[in-house]
């Protein structure tokens, strides 16, 4: 990790290396075992829980973010014009 840094790096290097260290590099894992020891029977009967989460925060998301970008454009932050056409 100190190999990483050079000597006039500042606290704001070290700041985002370890954040991105810790997101990129130990969290997937964590992630991806948590899924890989779940038992089938577990994951089954939960099905419907992890359904509703994973489709409600989805659209959630799409709702908040979509109205968010048009209340920008309504109120003239956003300027650009597009056009799938």
């Amino acid at each position: 990790l100190g190999s990483m840094y050079s000597v006039n790096a500042g606290p704001e290097l070290l700041h985002t290396s370890v954040h991105d260290i810790i997101y990129f590099g130990l969290l997937p894992p964590i992630i991806f075992e948590a899924g890989f020891v779940m038992r089938k029977r577990s994951f089954f009967a939960n099905f419907i829980t992890i359904m509703v989460y994973s489709v409600g925060g989805t659209l959630i998301s799409v709702l908040f973010t979509a109205g968010t970008l048009y209340s920008l454009s309504v109120n003239g932050f956003i300027t650009a014009d597009f056009s799938f056409t």
